[in-house]
């Protein structure tokens, strides 16, 4: 029997999302926020998600309400200080604290998403070598050249603006990456 995982509004698309959910949302260089859903999972309410999104605190994405309502415990992301003088809701809860942050670089933020996506648990790059980004973390000599071992990042929920999304009744992509 088919599934249809189609819904017809944002909070029904969200009615699984649990307390401690990883959810990704996209957007990129104002592009692409789905703030819809951003808002519907902040009336949800779920408790101590972690956030994959490129930046916690651009101007035209509406994260920064998620982190306000105190539903995020971590913060994935490559850019992580905000557009103001001022610091954003983000970085003062992260300043006190209330928040974790993995600051990530772009490639490999991208690579780890993709292996996650692929069922690749983890890899190795030699990007972040010798800097604080690579404390803890594995260390291995492959040839003459040391790598870090980079953990992929799995999703619970991907967020991706409805007019993009435009996959079939089972969740397949349409074509384009877009997916739900």
């Amino acid at each position: 029997m088919p599934i249809d995982k189609r819904a017809g509004t944002a909070a029904e698309a969200l009615a699984d999302v649990v307390d401690g959910a990883t959810v990704f949302i996209s957007g990129f260089g104002g592009a692409g926020f789905p703030n819809v859903l951003i808002r519907a999972l902040r009336d949800r309410s779920p408790k101590q998600l972690t956030l994959v999104v490129n930046s916690a605190t651009h101007r035209y994405s509406v994260t920064h309400e998620l982190i306000e309502a105190g539903l995020v415990r971590k913060v994935v992301c490559t850019a992580a200080r905000g557009h103001s003088k001022e610091p954003s809701p983000f970085e003062l809860q992260w300043m006190d604290g209330k928040i974790e942050l993995e600051s990530v670089p772009q490639g490999t933020f991208a690579e780890r998403i993709r292996a996650g996506g692929a069922g690749i648990p983890a890899f190795y790059t030699p990007v972040g070598l010798g800097t604080v980004l690579a404390q803890g973390k594995e260390v291995r000599r492959f040839g003459d050249r040391e790598y870090i071992l980079e953990q992929a990042i799995k999703g619970d929920l991907e967020h991706v603006p409805p007019q993009l999304n435009q996959g079939d009744s089972r969740g397949a992509e349409d074509g384009r990456g877009y997916r739900h």
